[in-house]
């Protein structure tokens, strides 16, 4: 009997303590990065640890520090801001007939410069435009800088690892685990951030895989590249350095044809967004 109640205490300790970490009378503003990726802000409350916070939205604890670098090591101050990355998957964007209200956070997104309704349903969040519309009242398309729009809800459950799990292609697993591994490298190491050239060769019969030279990113370590004019993000294997005098000072990275593609580069040359850790 004491045993049965010393488990039903834990059972009931931990529906309330998962409960903490969001109510339904919270709202939570994400935010898209250059690199397209959702991060929702938590703040950080009493009694939280940066594990059970790491559990609760279904990341592994290196996931976490990659994100927030400063609580590396230590544990967060009551009321410190910590970026969550959030899987599209896990936002409720369509609501059905089984939908309570209750048992979900709204969550909202502030309009950035030179954006509109549809840019922001169809290319942020892969809904439809009109749902976003209807859901904010909205009489017209147009937006103003730094409004508010409520995109969807989150489940005060959090975030199962499941949501964040890949299945499909090898092409999506071999993305995101370069992508895996590239944030494992961010820990205990300094951020790199250039803008610059990048260059392929588009009559290159070399094999299809995801690599670059760089100057100094360290070797067999990930890069992660972005085309801002096509809004894509690819991660890819160093295999080497570029050759010194081979191409001039502009050309900040060399990529495979499959990177360049998956892209959406069409010229030889393209500017270009990387990170690495060194």
């Amino acid at each position: 009997m004491k045993k049965q109640i010393i488990i039903l205490f834990l059972f009931l300790s931990n529906i309330t303590f998962a409960q903490d970490y969001l109510k339904s009378t919270d709202s939570l503003m994400i935010i898209v990065n250059e690199f397209q990726e959702k991060l929702i802000i938590h703040t950080f409350q009493p009694k939280q640890t940066v594990f059970s916070l790491a559990k609760f939205y279904g990341l592994k604890i290196n996931e976490l520090y990659y994100y927030n670098p400063e609580i590396n090591g230590k544990e967060p101050k009551a009321g410190q801001a910590i970026k969550i990355p959030i899987p599209n998957r896990a936002i409720v964007r369509e609501r059905d007939a089984k939908f309570n209200i209750k048992q979900y956070c709204p969550v909202f997104y502030q309009v950035q410069k030179s954006e509109g309704l549809k840019k922001i349903a169809e290319g942020h969040f892969n809904m439809k435009t009109d749902t976003l519309k209807k859901r904010n009242k909205l009489t017209a398309d147009n937006l103003k800088l730094g409004q508010k729009v409520l995109v969807g809800w989150i489940s005060l459950k959090g975030v199962s690892a499941d949501m964040r799990s890949v299945k499909g292609p090898a092409l999506l697993r071999t993305l995101m685990g370069l992508k895996s591994q590239h944030q494992t490298e961010s820990i205990g190491k300094k951020i790199v951030t250039k803008k610059g050239v990048a260059f392929w060769q588009k009559d290159s019969k070399i094999g299809g895989d995801l690599y670059a030279l760089h100057r100094d990113c360290p070797i067999n370590s990930v890069i992660a590249i972005h085309n801002p004019m096509k809004n894509k993000t690819i991660y890819a294997k160093v295999i080497g350095n570029i050759p010194a005098g081979a191409y001039d000072s502009s050309v900040e990275v060399i990529v495979s044809p499959k990177v360049a593609k998956l892209l959406g580069a069409l010229d030889p040359k393209f500017f270009v967004k990387i990170k690495y850790y060194k």
